[in-house]
């Protein structure tokens, strides 16, 4: 579900979406930092990426 319409909903199932989002963009930054795809110091510029992507879809 987007979280345009996940907005419109009850506000639990919103955090609970919004929590399960947070977990695995942490999940997949740690792993491309740990490949050497990233680095630490890459953290904000991915996060806001991230959120821009999953709330533009």
């Amino acid at each position: 579900m987007r979280l345009k319409e996940l907005q419109q909903t009850d506000g639990s199932e919103f955090i609970k979406h919004c929590e399960s989002l947070a977990e695995e963009i942490i999940t997949e930054f740690n792993n491309k930092v740990l490949s050497g795809e990233l680095s630490n110091n890459d953290w904000d510029n991915y996060y806001d990426k991230k959120l821009k992507e999953l709330y533009d879809e």
